[in-house]
């Protein structure tokens, strides 16, 4: 069975609920990172308008979901934010890219946020979304420690 999606693309029942999955999930990062009551208000309405879709689907198509199957949910956790170092933020259209990426990068590599950077453990003191750098306060260090985003772990982000 397809679907039409707004952008007019015909993609699966399965293509879309496995998108709806993670669009959730980007949601709750959002939710969870950006600093405003309102900017965290829109993604849990958003988050909730995606939730119904994914419990409409599972149940119309019998289909484990990340809010019926803690395992499928950790699958989805582990891929778009635990396994890597930049979450694999998603957007809609490209004009939504635009306005949301840099935001998205700021809020997630913002001061005193907690990684993991070349063995330590610290807290970012400063980043660059141009360059992709952050500057690190390493706790026992006197010197900043500077790297690259994909190089930076962010911790304590719980979902």
């Amino acid at each position: 069975m397809e679907v039409n999606i707004e952008t007019g693309r015909k993609i699966s029942v399965q293509k879309l609920f496995d998108i709806l999955q993670q669009e959730y999930i980007i949601c709750l990062i959002r939710e969870k990172i950006y600093p405003y009551d309102h900017l965290k208000a829109k993604w849990m309405d958003t988050a909730s308008k995606k939730k119904d879709k994914i419990e409409d689907i599972a149940a119309m198509n019998d289909l484990p979901s990340i809010f019926n199957d803690g395992r499928v949910f950790d699958a989805y956790v582990d891929m778009l934010i635990n396994n890597v170092c930049i979450p694999k933020f998603y957007y809609t259209s490209n004009e939504n890219r635009e306005r949301l990426k840099y935001w998205d990068l700021f809020n997630w590599f913002c001061p005193n946020a907690e990684v993991n950077c070349q063995g330590f453990t610290g807290t970012i003191f400063s980043a660059d979304i141009d360059k992709k750098t952050c500057l690190i306060a390493v706790d026992g260090k006197k010197d900043l420690l500077e790297d690259y985003f994909e190089n930076i772990k962010r911790i304590g982000v719980n979902l």
